[in-house]
């Protein structure tokens, strides 16, 4: 599992079958604003520490095998807020769902987008 450590100012990278690698990463003032910005948006202190998406008692519904796992610690002067997911329900669709994903996904991307990202290897796996 990859992880930002926003107050450390660290990201570390899961490679899975090697050993993970940390490297300094942190967010400008700008992007953290904009990550607050979304955290009111979208009202991330009334999901539950856990989130799920109810499958239905009757009809279909569409899992993914490989799912994605967010969690997100959040901590600021007497702020605490906790949320974890396992988004491997693609259907039915949920409002709450689409809108945790895409903030955990403009998370991902600011990291992706960051200088310091550029300096992990290739990983030495892949799937098929």
């Amino acid at each position: 599992m990859d992880k930002l450590d926003a107050f450390a100012g660290e990201f570390t990278q899961d490679r899975v079958v090697e050993p993970p690698i940390t490297i300094p990463l942190t967010l400008t003032d700008e992007q953290m604003e904009i990550i607050y910005q979304k955290m009111v948006e979208i009202k991330i202190d009334q999901y539950p520490k856990e989130f799920k998406i109810s499958k239905p008692l009757f009809g279909e519904y569409v899992l993914l095998s490989t799912a994605y796992y967010y969690s997100i610690q959040i901590e600021n002067s007497d702020l605490n807020i906790s949320t974890r997911w396992v988004d491997n329900v693609v259907q039915p669709a949920s409002e709450k769902a689409d809108r945790l994903r895409a903030f955990f996904q403009a998370i991902i991307e600011m990291i992706k987008g960051h200088p310091n990202y550029i300096q992990f290897p290739e990983t030495s796996f892949g799937c098929i």
